[in-house]
């Protein structure tokens, strides 16, 4: 693993341009997507391009039940109010989605937060930060090595935890963004420099 520097603006701000050139199709497919949620079948079309497109690696198989059970709840509505609403909010809000039987797909929860948020409040600079083997990593190093914070390898994998050290990071390096950008930087650079927790 290559050792993390602490982040300036200029790489944020090229770790962003090189995502938004390499992955700018699949943002404009799930914007697209996203912005329609009415029926279960838009939810379940959200459902498969998220995890076709982000490897959330949840089983096919289980996405008709996770679609339907946000379509039969008034989650989606849950998630475009609580946009915003600070943190214990967005960690309720993204527990709720990820909590799917007996296992919890906080990764998948997150991003499909912060996807409907980003499609249908765009103006919103603080959604949900999506969870991920790179957010989890880079976040996870610059907390504890730049930062020189305490924090567990396993305690990360926890949304609340990791939501609170994402603030803190976010608050120290990228208030010149919003944390759609700044989710863009961490997965761009953690996948480039090798950085993650599986």
């Amino acid at each position: 693993m290559i050792k993390l520097k602490e982040p300036a603006k200029i790489i944020i701000e090229n770790s962003i341009l090189c995502f938004n050139q390499k992955e700018r199709h699949k943002e404009a497919a799930l914007l697209e997507a996203f912005k329609r949620y009415s029926s279960y079948e838009e939810i379940l079309v959200h459902c498969f391009l998220l995890n076709a497109l982000y490897h959330t690696r949840v089983d096919d198989s289980n996405l008709n039940s996770i679609a339907k059970r946000i379509y039969d709840s008034p989650t989606i509505l849950e998630i475009i109010e609580c946009c915003g609403e600070g943190k214990s909010e967005t960690v309720r809000v993204v527990k709720k989605v990820a909590n799917f039987g007996s296992k919890e797909f906080v990764s998948f929860a997150s991003k499909y937060c912060n996807w409907i948020c980003y499609a249908n409040r765009p103006n919103i600079e603080k959604s949900y930060p999506i969870i991920d083997r790179y957010s989890r990593g880079m976040v996870w190093e610059i907390y504890t090595t730049i930062l020189g914070k305490d924090l567990s390898k396993t305690a990360i994998h926890e949304y609340d935890c990791f939501v609170e050290a994402f603030e803190i990071v976010y608050e120290k390096y990228g208030v010149d963004f919003t944390y759609k950008e700044f989710d863009k930087y961490l997965w761009w650079y953690g996948r480039d420099r090798g950085i993650f927790i599986d």
